[in-house]
């Protein structure tokens, strides 16, 4: 995941987009908590700023990714995304 974000950051826009796209811009604080995302990575799931940029000092939080997927996606579930869809 950090190896694609890193690689795709160049790109311009790329890495925002997807990630505004995958998290709706929404608050997953509560849901990553309840899955024990590490503090350090907490950041990630607070998705109403941009995703973090400094990605090899957050290497640790590659355990913690399969979590917040799952939170993106459990609110996916129930709520339109960011651009209205279903």
């Amino acid at each position: 995941m950090l190896h694609f974000l890193n690689m795709c950051s160049p790109r311009q826009d790329t890495v925002k987009l997807m990630w505004d796209c995958a998290s709706s811009r929404h608050d997953h604080l509560e849901c990553c908590r309840k899955k024990n995302v590490l503090p350090l990575c907490m950041q990630y799931c607070e998705s109403s700023h941009a995703v973090p940029a400094d990605y090899l000092n957050h290497l640790v939080c590659l355990q913690n990714f399969d979590a917040i997927r799952d939170c993106f996606r459990d609110h996916l579930e129930k709520n339109p995304n960011i651009f209205g869809d279903n």
